[in-house]
């Protein structure tokens, strides 16, 4: 879990998480995108967003969570 961990953008390496399915990064106001990389996290299922505020759009393959 990286929630309320006060990021400004995701640390490098997650993509290398493929079994991933549960990825809570809530309660990070400073998040302002996520990277495209996510998108190769076939198993993750659950993307806690809740409390990100300068989050304002998200990657298209969100959609498929």
């Amino acid at each position: 879990m990286l929630e309320g961990t006060g990021l400004r953008e995701l640390p490098s390496g997650l993509e290398g998480l493929a079994a991933l399915q549960h990825l809570s990064l809530a309660r990070n106001s400073w998040l302002t995108r996520l990277p495209e990389a996510l998108s190769t996290l076939t198993a993750l299922r659950v993307l806690d967003l809740e409390g990100c505020p300068a989050l304002t759009a998200l990657p298209e393959w969100t959609g498929t969570l």
